[in-house]
């Protein structure tokens, strides 16, 4: 008796297992790095003699490189912030990098695991 139940039961399992496979791909795998304070200097973006980047060099061949993208504002505060939480400068109230990005979480009830979480694909 207690073959026959776990044998139907393993064959459900094997029968669904596809399922489960093609519902996680559906949601990509997103790694995204921002490489502003290398300036082009890695090799995948012409590079420059003294710097070795192999790593990113092999993840931009793999993957999806942009070579022409704009920022929300020109200092590190305020463009990350809104990259995260999807808040635009002018709306949040960061302009530079003295601003703290803590106040908008605060007053915005975002906790961490929140940031990047702006689309369905990107929910953990």
């Amino acid at each position: 008796m207690h073959k026959a139940i776990f044998s139907t039961l393993a064959m459900m399992g094997l029968w669904l297992s596809p399922a489960v496979a093609v519902a996680e791909a559906d949601k990509p795998n997103v790694l995204f790095i921002a490489v502003d304070d290398l300036n082009d200097w890695i090799g995948c973006l012409g590079g420059h003699p003294q710097a070795k980047t192999p790593n990113i060099d092999r993840l931009a061949a793999s993957g999806v490189l942009f070579t022409n993208a704009h920022c929300p504002a020109p200092a590190c505060n305020p463009s990350r912030s809104a990259i995260m939480t999807g808040i635009s400068p002018h709306v949040s109230g960061l302009y530079d990098n003295r601003s703290s990005s803590r106040r908008l979480a605060k007053s915005r009830k975002i906790r961490c695991g929140d940031l990047l979480a702006c689309r369905d694909w990107m929910k953990p």
